[in-house]
């Protein structure tokens, strides 16, 4: 494999298609907790924000807020956590 093979997606095994590089997943699953309901989304972080897997989708998420009141409640989210 090379550069010039290895697109957006990428075979890991036989049948089983997969993305490149984790940060593509981590994006596309902010976006998706994105469109939950909000207090499903403080939920969702207070329960995960100990756990580094999920550190960047969460980092992701925050970006993703259009209001500063919002990231403020996920930022207490995680602080309570």
């Amino acid at each position: 494999m090379n550069a010039e093979t290895v697109g957006l997606l990428a075979e890991r095994a036989p049948g089983e298609i997969g993305f490149a590089h984790a940060v593509f997943e981590e994006y596309l699953a902010a976006e998706h907790i994105h469109r939950w309901a909000f207090a499903d989304m403080i939920d969702f972080v207070g329960a995960r924000s100990g756990d580094p897997l999920w550190r960047n989708v969460i980092s992701n998420l925050v970006s993703l807020q259009s209001r500063p009141a919002e990231v403020d409640s996920i930022v207490g989210a995680i602080e309570t956590a």
